[in-house]
Formats: C-alpha cells, sequence, structure tokens
C-alpha cells in the first residue's frame, strides 16, 4: 500500500483506509519521548526561525489519523456527545451510591444480622468496578471505544434488573449482581474518556471544560443515586431503584449509537475476530485482577472471620504474589501490556497515589455518613438525602473553579487542594457527637468534601490523557478508574476492620463510625503529603510533558480553538467514516510564530 507524498514543508499526516472509511494508513516514525506515531514533515527547520515555523504552522494543529474527532462535529453534535460522555460518568457513579440509602432496609430484607457483612453492598460493586476496568480500557482499543460504550450500557441494564429481582431471594445473589453491575460501569467509563481524549488537541480550551464536566458529573452523579433511592425506597421499594437504572442503561445504549463518534479502524481493530482476541493480555489480565480481588476479599472477609482464620491471611499472601508477578508480566513478558509502566513518568505515579488516598478516603466519608445519618440520627431514607442536599451546589462551584484552576496552575497544586478537602470531610464528621446539631460539623463536611471529587478526578485523567499515546488513551481512563474505585473498596475494608474492632461487639455504634472516620483522616494526611511531595518536585525536577502524540506540549499553542470542519464534511457518528485530515480549513493564528515541540520544554 502507498500513500502520496507530502508537499514540500507540509506535514505528512498518518491516515489508512478501512472498509468503511476512504483513509490510507503510512506510519511514522516514533517519537523520542514515548515511542508514539507521529506525523513527519519533509524537511526540517531550526526552531528559531520564525519564518519556517509560521510555515509548520499552515498545516494546521497536529492530531490523530483523521484529525481531533471534534474536528469532524457540528456544533449540534459536539454538544450531544459531551452530554452522553457526561452521563457515562453520572450512571457509575449513581449505581454506586445508590445503596446508600436504603442499607438499613437492605438489612430488615435479607436479614444481615452480622454489620461487618455490610461493606460488600459497596464493595461488591466497586471492586468489579475497579479490578476489570483496565480489561475494559483494552477491549475497547481492539474492538472500539463505542461498541464497548454500548455494550457496558446493555450489560449494567441486564444485571440491574437482577438487582432487583434478588429481592425473591437472598443477600448474596444482591452482592453478586452488584458485582456483575461493576462489569458494565467498567466497559463504559474508560473507553468514554479514550473517546473524549481524542476528541480534542492537549491544554485546548475546549478538552479542559469537556473534562471539567466529566469531573462535575461524579457528585452529581453520587447525589442523584442517593436521592433516586431514597425517594424510590420510602414511595415505592427499593428495588424499584434498580430498575430505574436499568431502564435508563438501556436507553442511554440506544442514545449512544448515534450521538457518540466511530473513530477510524486502526489497523489492529480491523483484524479478525480470534486474532483481535489474541492481541489481549490475558497473563497480565488474569494475575492483575486475581491479585487485587483475593486482596480486596481478604481484607473485607477479616473483620468477619478474623485474622486468625488460616484462608484469610493466605488469601492476602496470594494477592500480593500475583500482583508481584502481574508488574513482572507487564515489563518483562507481555508485548503489548495493560499498563504501559514504561510510558508512565513520575509525575503519573504521584496522582495515581494521591487519587487512592483521597478517594480511598471520601469511600469512608460517604459509607459512615450514612449509616450515621440512618442509624443514630434515625433519619428516613428522604431525610437524609435532603441533609446531603448541600452537594450538589457545592459540586456546581467545584467544577467552575477546577476548569479555571486547570488553565492558570499546575495539576499538583490542584490535587493538593483535593487532598485537603479529602481530608477535611472525615475530620468533621469526627468532632461530632451523637447530639451535635446538623448544621456545625456535618454540615461543614458536606461543604467541603465535593472539592476534593471534582478538583482530583478531571485534574488526573487530564494529566493522563495528555502522557499517553493516542493508541493508549483507553488506558489511561482505566487507570485512574481503576485506582478510583479500588481505593474506595480497599479503604472501606480496612476502615470495616477498625469499626469492628472499636465498636464494643455493636453495642456502641458510634464510637464504630467515629474510629472509622479517624482512619479515614489518617488515609487524607498521608495523600496530603504525596501531594506536598509532587509541588516540591514539581518546581525542582519538573518532567516533560507530553501530548498523547508523544510530544512535548506547549499550552499557548494548544489554546487556540480546534479547527472543525465545515458541515458538509462531517461524519456521521453511527458509521465509521471519517475524512481525511487533509480536508481542514486551516487557521493561523496572527503573530504567533510556532516552535517545534521537540525543542520546547515546559511552558
Amino acid at each position: 500500500m502507498t500513500a502520496p507524498q507530502p508537499e514540500q514543508g507540509q506535514h505528512h499526516v498518518p491516515s489508512y483506509k478501512s472498509s468503511d472509511s476512504e483513509l490510507t494508513i503510512v506510519p511514522s516514525p516514533a517519537s523520542p519521548v514515548t515511542g508514539a506515531q507521529t506525523p513527519t514533515t519533509s524537511q526540517s527547520h531550526d526552531p528559531l526561525d520564525l519564518e519556517a515555523n509560521q510555515a509548520a504552522r499552515q498545516s494546521g494543529p497536529k492530531g490523530p489519523p483523521g484529525g481531533w474527532l471534534a474536528q469532524h462535529m457540528s456544533r449540534n453534535q459536539e454538544i450531544a456527545f459531551n452530554i452522553t460522555i457526561c452521563l457515562v460518568q453520572l450512571l457509575p457513579q449513581a449505581c454506586l451510591t445508590t445503596c446508600f440509602p436504603i442499607i438499613k432496609t437492605l438489612v430488615e430484607d435479607f436479614g444481615i444480622s452480622d454489620p461487618a457483612v455490610l461493606p460488600w453492598v459497596v464493595a461488591a460493586y466497586a471492586l468489579s468496578f475497579g479490578t476489570t476496568i483496565l480489561l475494559a480500557g483494552r477491549l475497547g482499543d481492539i474492538f472500539g471505544h463505542k461498541n464497548v460504550v454500548m455494550l457496558g450500557f446493555i450489560w449494567l441494564s441486564l444485571f440491574s434488573v437482577v438487582a432487583g429481582l434478588s429481592r425473591y431471594t437472598s443477600y448474596e445473589v444482591f452482592f453478586a449482581a452488584r458485582g456483575m453491575q461493576g462489569l458494565g460501569s467498567a466497559m463504559m467509563n474508560p473507553n468514554a474518556l479514550a473517546l473524549l481524549g481524542r476528541s480534542y488537541p492537549p491544554n485546548s480550551k475546549s478538552k479542559i471544560i469537556a473534562f471539567s464536566a466529566f469531573g462535575l458529573c461524579a457528585p452529581l452523579g453520587a447525589y442523584t443515586g442517593m436521592l433516586g433511592s431514597a425517594v424510590l425506597g420510602q414511595l415505592v421499594h427499593w428495588s424499584w431503584s434498580f430498575y430505574v437504572i436499568a431502564i435508563t442503561s438501556a436507553g442511554l445504549a440506544v442514545v449512544a449509537r448515534f450521538s457518540l463518534p466511530s473513530p477510524p479502524k486502526t489497523p489492529k481493530q480491523m483484524l479478525p475476530f480470534f486474532k483481535k482476541l489474541g492481541s489481549m493480555d490475558w497473563l497480565g489480565g488474569i494475575t492483575g485482577v486475581g491479585g487485587l480481588v483475593a486482596i480486596q476479599i481478604s481484607l473485607i472477609s477479616a473483620p468477619v472471620q478474623g485474622w486468625n482464620t488460616q484462608w484469610v491471611y493466605m488469601l492476602l499472601i496470594i494477592g500480593i504474589i500475583l500482583v508481584a508477578f502481574f508488574v513482572i508480566v507487564e515489563l518483562k513478558v507481555s508485548i503489548e501490556p495493560l499498563v504501559p509502566f514504561r510510558l508512565l513518568n513520575s509525575d503519573v505515579a504521584f496522582v495515581l497515589a494521591a487519587v487512592a488516598c483521597g478517594w480511598g478516603t471520601f469511600g469512608v466519608w460517604t459509607y459512615y455518613l450514612w449509616r450515621f445519618l440512618l442509624g443514630v440520627w434515625n433519619d428516613s431514607p428522604l431525610q437524609a438525602a435532603l441533609h446531603v442536599l448541600p452537594i450538589v451546589p457545592v459540586a456546581l462551584i467545584a467544577a467552575v473553579l477546577t476548569a479555571f484552576l486547570m488553565r492558570k496552575t499546575q495539576p499538583a497544586w490542584i490535587l493538593l487542594g483535593a487532598l485537603i478537602a479529602f481530608t477535611l470531610g472525615p475530620t468533621f464528621l469526627a468532632t461530632n457527637t451523637t447530639t451535635s446539631p446538623y448544621w456545625t460539623f456535618t454540615f461543614l463536611s458536606l461543604l467541603v468534601t465535593p472539592f476534593g471529587m471534582d478538583m482530583s478526578f478531571p485534574s488526573a485523567t487530564f494529566v493522563m490523557s495528555n502522557s499517553l499515546p493516542i493508541d493508549k488513551q483507553g488506558v489511561g481512563g482505566s487507570l485512574v478508574t481503576t485506582v478510583v474505585n479500588y481505593s474506595i473498596s480497599l479503604g472501606l475494608g480496612l476502615a470495616s476492620t477498625v469499626e469492628v474492632r472499636t465498636n464494643d461487639n455493636g453495642r456502641d455504634m458510634f464510637r464504630g463510625f467515629h474510629s472509622a472516620w479517624i482512619f479515614g483522616l489518617g488515609l487524607g494526611l498521608i495523600g496530603i503529603v504525596v501531594c506536598v511531595v509532587f509541588v516540591l518536585k514539581s518546581y525542582l525536577w519538573p518532567s516533560l510533558p507530553t501530548t498523547p502524540l508523544g510530544l512535548a506540549t506547549v499550552s499557548r499553542v494548544a489554546e487556540q480553538p480546534i479547527t472543525r470542519m465545515k458541515r458538509a464534511e462531517t461524519f456521521s457518528s453511527s458509521t465509521s467514516t471519517v475524512v481525511a485530515d487533509s480536508g481542514r480549513e486551516k487557521i493561523t493564528p496572527p503573530g504567533l510564530p510556532v516552535i517545534p515541540e521537540e525543542y520546547v520544554k515546559s511552558g
């Protein structure tokens, strides 16, 4: 297969031809930074030659094959796309929190007598969500991100019905259905993030706004799940909370069919079905998922069985060994690893560590706040939902602030602010007493915690998206969401151990809650220390930022508006037809010279 050569002085844009696209693939040289394929030029020029830089600019902004997805959308298509992506974030968060208002009812209906079993109401979902998301992200890279998002909606709808029908069986069936719900959310979330990462240039204003809106939907989704479950649980039956999720998810599967774009197929996606499956990192998936599941089951079972039970600590040891094997497999064995450790820089490590501490703290704060409202204050589900209402307006304010800060400051500072907010949540609750008024410490905790949610998730996903090449965008979204959900599950498992050891065999419920909040406070303090080190490191030893194509980023250049195709040239989101990159209208900001990214340090 041959491709036309670029004209002198113009960029060569890699493209390809597939069964449903009129594009032609030609490999381009790898970037020295990440090894990702990058557009090449037929001639090089001095980075200080302003005329050459301006001429290079005429070729338009670099992007993935076929250009950035938003370039091929009309304004209405782009709005529909971003709304659907936000709903992909909102629905899984609603699934996570929908059980909080009905915990007391679930205990009565299922006859759960051991409080140490209760964390599985949340942990079963968060565990499957967090551990399988890496595999789901890779499936999106192989079979198409849009296809896997739609499959996730259908899967979530099916097992939400099973969760509702479990009212006629036992809590074991309910926990199993919750775990299967997590698999559906795992298919949706990272692949939606991958589509978002491929839609806008790095550091562009549109990308910052899109990621901020995506992050805003975390607290909005959490509160939507709480309020909907509280209303349905009190007025109808708790099972209808899951039936509504099933109906909504099925409807969104249809919406996604028409609103989400289908990027041009990569060579891997054009392989036969079984060859696609053969390109999966199955050994890494088995060792990684198996290890994380084993560790989590051990930690959550310990409060019930006791650490003296042989299988509990043996399962923990097996899990640690499997995770160690996973790291070795990814570094030494796998040709296409689930986690590309070699592409991850130190900034990514700091971001993921901070996110783990922050969202682990959030899980403890949320779970024990609801148990406090329902079990100590004896609120009805609807009263408790109204008590946590401040989350919504605070989340809106936090989202606007985050979008502003992401354009003005470094991610390290944003994450530090997020961890401080996460830590203050359980700190305020831990100062409560059984007779403390709502408008004191409980209200204050509700005012600060949403800032942690809104500031941590978009900044972390933004860093990951800008740090990985285009073909690894699904992996980037998977990593952040894996850490978020697994840390929630892991934090609940550890906090449950603390609660059971301090609640006087269930006779002093509030003391157990208080001890769990103290544990969450300690976890948050560890995250603050990580962020402080990250801030110092970002000034003393700054890392070279990279774009999804593996090149250094110049934020001033990237802030230009993206080039949009003419309406007649936009593609239909229900197909994979995308026009070639050469069909773009070129827009050059006046007076702004272009310096090749290879020569540029962090701007």
